[in-house]
């Protein structure tokens, strides 16, 4: 990555990420290396309208994975389109305040009126700078 960097990569995106918890260690490893300095962080946040979408998110973005349980959730929920919304809202919330997270892309948008409804679900308009 540092090479990417000093090449003059202005940004820096990760895959799909649903376990906030890893994002949150791989980003203060970013910013104890001060490579957040240097470059944007852009988390890659992926919109799961449903159990199905859940589990190939690896077919389009390899690498990337969706625990059981949230997988679990979806296909058990009633709705699965509005505990997807919840799950991008929470999410969305999580990294706001995380030291590094410049912010996100939201990823797999078939449906924008979900994205909209998840942003403002999260709270996290007007939070500019927070993370």
């Amino acid at each position: 990555m540092k090479e990417k960097l000093d090449a003059g990569a202005g940004f820096i995106q990760t895959r799909p990420a649903v376990e906030i918890d890893i994002v949150r260690d791989y980003v203060s490893r970013l910013v104890s290396l001060r490579l957040t300095h240097r470059a944007a962080v852009i988390v890659g946040v992926p919109l799961l309208t449903s159990a199905a979408a859940a589990r190939t998110i690896g077919d389009r973005h390899p690498g990337a994975t969706v625990p059981d349980s949230i997988i679990g959730q979806l296909a058990e929920a009633v709705d699965p389109r509005a505990e997807g919304v919840r799950l991008l809202a929470s999410m969305l919330a999580e990294l706001a305040p995380v030291p590094g997270v410049t912010g996100v892309a939201i990823l797999d948008v078939d449906d924008s009126g979900a994205v909209a409804e998840a942003i403002n679900l999260s709270g996290v308009l007007g939070q500019a700078g927070s993370g």
